[in-house]
């Protein structure tokens, strides 16, 4: 058996599951984050649903995204009247 990263060998099977499942969630996590930057989705939210502790990380995952940008002054519109959703800060009640 190989001594590199068990990652790098797909007939590897982690934690007892065979080879294929753990790719399905790589190629998963890839799809969902590309997904995710396409739309819009923040950053900081997508890391957070992915686990992902770094943005170096994260923006890797995201590299193949398609994005297609509004024009500034569309976007500045909807900035204007898009609604704030206040996060709950650690140490409030």
């Amino acid at each position: 058996m190989g001594h590199g990263h068990p990652r790098a060998s797909p007939s590897v099977a982690r934690e007892g599951c065979p080879a294929k499942p753990w790719r399905s969630l790589h190629s998963y996590r890839y799809a969902w984050t590309e997904r995710a930057k396409t739309v819009g989705y923040p950053e900081r939210f997508a890391q957070l649903a992915l686990g992902h502790n770094s943005k170096a990380v994260h923006r890797a995952y995201a590299r193949k995204a398609q994005v297609t940008l509004p024009p500034l002054e569309e976007y500045e519109r909807n900035a204007m009247t898009a609604p704030v959703i206040p996060l709950p800060m650690p140490g409030t009640g």
